[in-house]
Formats: structure tokens, sequence, C-alpha cells
């Protein structure tokens, strides 16, 4: 500690330590809490700060869709492409599942972004017009071009029109004060 020529009583005083290396220890701890989040903390700040639970159900789909993005543009796209099994399917290709895969990471993006900022109406209409592409997407595929079936559409279809119900139902609690 001497090497720098700084006397011990100054080095005391400068970084404000005690005599007593408890204390020291005390103060160091103490400056590590201050410092480091606790994971309760970290999930907490991750939440949208946002009354109600519209917020963190765009949260949970953006996700998962994200996540599902990841896993067809890296992965195997016969894993990516699965819900497409109808009777006019196409082959199942890295080429299909990249597209999937881009459009789940802007679906998933816009869905992030509204539930961080709820009460913008811009992005609350992006959301809601994400849900309506699904409804179209697995509506055109189920019953244009048959390239999907009704088990595989079920649970899009059920999640898509509940959350836009939910949305369009919600819509003067969240877009109230803008």
């Amino acid at each position: 500690m001497q090497s720098n020529g700084e006397e011990p009583a100054r080095i005391i005083t400068k970084y404000r330590l005690s005599t007593d290396p408890l204390r020291n220890f005390d103060r160091t701890e103490e400056r590590a809490r201050q410092r480091y989040w606790s994971s309760s903390e970290m999930v907490n700040a991750l939440v949208p700060q946002h009354e109600g639970m519209l917020p963190s159900v765009l949260l949970a789909m953006s996700t998962m869709a994200i996540i599902h993005a990841i896993v067809g543009y890296l992965g195997d796209p016969v894993g990516a492409c699965r819900q497409w099994s109808g009777v006019d399917r196409a082959q199942k290709t890295r080429l299909l599942a990249h597209v999937y895969s881009v459009k789940n990471v802007y679906t998933g993006l816009i869905r992030a972004f509204a539930a961080y900022h709820i009460t913008n109406p811009e992005l609350y209409s992006l959301a809601q017009a994400t849900f309506v592409g699904v409804l179209f997407l697995y509506g055109t595929e189920l019953f244009i071009w048959k390239t999907t079936g009704p088990k595989e559409c079920l649970i899009p279809f059920v999640q898509s029109a509940g959350v836009l119900l939910w949305m369009y139902i919600q819509r003067d609690y969240y877009l109230a004060g803008v």
C-alpha cells in the first residue's frame, strides 16, 4: 500500500476506511449489496411495470415467439414447421423454417415493445395487428391452401382470438390517459 508513497493515515482518510477491519468488511459488503441486484430484483426489473395482466401476457407470448424463431432458424426445419402438415403441405425446408422464424421475430418484438409501452396507442394497435395476422395466416392455411390441419391450428386460433378479444375489451383501460 505504501508503494505509491502515500501514508497509511491518508489512505484510510482517502478511501474512508476505518481502523477497525471488521467495520471495513461490513462497509464493503454493503457496497456489494448496493452494486448487485438480487435475482428477484432482476426479474422484477424485466417484468413490465404496468397494472394488469395484459403486459405480462404479451411479454410471455413475445418470449415464446422469439424462442421458437431461434429454434426454427438454428434447428431442424421439420420441428419448426410441424404445424404445416395438411393435405397440400409444402416440403419442410430450411427456407420455409427461416421465413417462419423471421415472422416470429418481428411479431415477438412488436409484442415485447407493446408490453413495455402498453399505453402507446400505436404499439397497442400494432400488437393487435400481430394477432390478426396470426388468425389470417392460420385461417388461410387451413381453409384456403389446406397446408395445415384443424388440430395444428387450434392453439394459435384460441390464443390469438383470446388475446385479441382481451385487447379490444381492455383498450380504453390501457389507453385512457392518451
